[in-house]
């Protein structure tokens, strides 16, 4: 009856006409199976989660070495400021004996005049000695008692020679109409040699008007070929008295090669200073004779195009850049540009030189280190692919085990349930009559044991007992067919041999009823003449 009522529902489980045990088995398995399927997909997507964050993370982990490599590089960009500093310093030396010669009228040698007179054209002069020239087309004595000063500060150079780094030219000129110039790497010049006409004088100039404190000013000026082959930058500041009045322009040449013994080669990093223009200052190429300035911009050198400088100067200035990596991950403190030279994309990285206008621009291509990146990878792929087939059968086994766990214990602790059920299958669908021996079973002692169970189980006993006690089992049932059976086939066999008899019985009979008819009629005569007999002797009394 509840089964029907269940059937009514219209549960998929419950339509089946299954027992509700075989029901309860299938759920129990079909649930076991969906458990492992969830376990499992939670595992095999968890480990694809994990995979790709290894990729990720080993684009993140590849871009940050090799943002440690140019790092590692960057102390070249220490040498360079060290070196700017050392141009800086030998600067404020000549205006500091400038200076100090105006204050102190220091008595001091004449220096030699071997940089435009040939009778004293001596290569000892020009190597070892401050010597100076004397350009100017016009000039009197009276323009030569002002040249006393700087006269005196070329012999102080020239005995403090040793001490003054004279790797590059230091020099300067006076503004005076005689055109006063004087050089630590000297050499004969030719008559048409002015230096106020000279680029870096002008470039100085030009620059020192439009800016209101110059006094201090350091100006850095535009970058040129030298015949023995390189590029130098003039650095510049102005010629000062006591007064901080303009006598003329201090300059020292700035050749970035010098640091080259100090940097970090690399064949995979490039290294070159710019300006704010994207003029190249220093690059490897100019390690070559006859090498013209060029641009960053210029692709047949670098490999840059103008889109990849202005974003270079974005990244530099932390406004809006774009990567044009695809192979290395994006980031924001990271500029990747694709190099048409290399046919590579290169990881760039840039800093500003403190003091100077120029940037130093490090950019190192990606291709080795996307193939180690890939190796690493595949590396980590393999071994968390391992990893997770040993978990997916570790969770399986993992899974069974908890199963027969669970079997294990819904035995232990629904064993006295599981009684009841057998008790009440045994007489509902099999026999009626219970062994009564059972319930001993019931009363023993029980990992798991519930008191309200045992009361059910002996209700359900009495209820069977007292609700239905005529029901007979399947054994007597069996019994009393078989016994109709065979009653019938006795039934037959007498009611054939009582027709026989009966057949027989019949011709006998007859024989027997016409004699005891007979007879019958023969007492009625005999029974009527003694009757006649007696009447005629009561006549003869009477008589």
């Amino acid at each position: 009856m509840i089964l029907n009522k269940l059937k009514q529902q219209h549960f998929w489980y419950i339509n089946k006409n299954w027992r509700i045990k075989n029901q309860i088995l299938i759920i129990q398995i079909v649930s076991s199976i969906f458990v492992f399927i969830l376990l499992a997909s939670s595992i095999i997507i968890s480990q694809l989660i994990i995979q790709k964050s290894i990729e990720e993370s080993s684009e993140k982990i590849f871009v940050k070495q090799t943002l440690q490599q140019l790092n590692s590089v960057w102390l070249h960009k220490n040498n360079l400021q060290q070196l700017i500093r050392s141009a800086s310093q030998q600067i404020q030396i000549v205006q500091s004996f400038n200076q100090f010669i105006e204050k102190t009228s220091i008595l001091t040698m004449m220096p030699l005049q071997c940089l435009n007179q040939p009778n004293t054209n001596d290569s000892y002069c020009y190597s070892s000695s401050y010597c100076f020239g004397l350009f100017g087309d016009w000039f009197n004595q009276t323009h030569l008692d002002q040249l006393s000063q700087v006269f005196a500060v070329t012999s102080l150079l020239t005995q403090f020679r040793i001490a003054v780094d004279n790797t590059q030219a230091l020099y300067f000129s006076h503004a005076n109409q005689a055109q006063f110039y004087t050089i630590n790497q000297g050499f004969y010049f030719n008559q048409g040699f002015k230096p106020h006409l000279r680029p870096w004088y002008l470039y100085h100039l030009n620059y020192t008007l439009s800016v209101l404190n110059n006094s201090n000013l350091i100006v850095y000026g535009k970058p040129y070929e030298i015949f023995t082959g390189g590029i130098r930058i003039p650095m510049t500041s102005n010629l000062l008295n006591i007064d901080q009045g303009f006598e003329g322009v201090i300059a020292k040449d700035i050749d970035f090669n010098q640091t080259s013994a100090f940097k970090l080669l690399d064949q995979e990093t490039t290294l070159i200073i710019i300006n704010c223009y994207g003029q190249v200052i220093y690059s490897r190429l100019y390690d070559q004779l006859n090498q013209s300035l060029y641009s960053i911009f210029d692709e047949i050198y670098t490999g840059f195009n103008e889109t990849d400088f202005q974003q270079i100067m974005n990244y530099h200035n932390h406004k809006n850049f774009s990567n044009s990596c695809n192979l290395i991950l994006e980031q924001d403190n990271v500029l990747c540009r694709y190099n048409s030279k290399l046919d590579d994309f290169c990881i760039i990285q840039t800093a500003q030189i403190a003091n100077t206008p120029y940037i130093l621009v490090l950019f190192q291509d990606s291709k080795n280190i996307k193939m180690t990146q890939e190796e690493q990878y595949s590396l980590i792929n393999n071994e968390q692919s391992k990893i997770t087939q040993q978990n997916i059968i570790m969770y399986l086994l993992l899974t069974l085990f908890v199963l027969l766990i669970a079997q294990l214990m819904s035995s232990i602790m629904l064993k006295q349930l599981n009684l009841l059920i057998c008790y009440t299958k045994y007489n509902i669908y099999d026999n009626w009559i219970f062994n009564l021996s059972k319930m001993i079973n019931l009363k023993q002692k029980y990992l798991i044991q519930s008191q309200e169970i045992t009361n059910l189980y002996f209700s359900v006993v009495e209820l069977i007992h007292y609700r239905r006690p005529s029901k007979k089992n399947k054994q007597c049932s069996t019994e009393e067919k078989n016994s109709k059976e065979l009653n019938k086939q006795r039934n037959q066999q007498i009611k054939l041999k009582i027709s026989n008899y009966k057949a027989k019985k019949n011709s006998i009979s007859y024989d027997l009823t016409k004699k005891y008819f007979d007879l019958i009629k023969y007492f009625l005569i005999l029974k009527i003449q003694v009757e006649e007999l007696a009447l005629k002797n009561a006549q003869y009394s009477l008589v």
